[in-house]
């Protein structure tokens, strides 16, 4: 599972354009990556538990990350966008 969550991390790096060894930095592309990501894998199943203990966060950080992740899809010019393009790529890789 380890090496899914590096290549779908790789993938919203590139969808966001974030560098993939900046995962715990407050840079807002990164920040912009994560989000996405952890509401893609919320909404394909996965729990906050889940996502916190693979990608190294704390439950709440996810679960607060997922729904800024909600509203910038609303109000952030782009965003909509580049998640979609992510959520695309998620789904190929399978």
């Amino acid at each position: 599972m380890i090496d899914t969550i590096a290549q779908l991390w790789t993938l919203a790096c590139k969808s966001f354009g974030a560098e993939t060894d900046r995962l715990h930095t407050r840079q807002l592309d990164c920040v912009f990556a994560k989000q996405a990501l952890w509401k893609i894998l919320h909404d394909h199943g996965w729990s906050d538990r889940q996502i916190a203990k693979e990608m190294g966060f704390d439950r709440s950080t996810i679960c607060h990350g997922r729904q800024s992740a909600e509203s910038s899809l609303k109000y952030v010019k782009g965003y909509k966008e580049r998640y979609q393009e992510l959520e695309r790529r998620c789904e190929e890789l399978g």
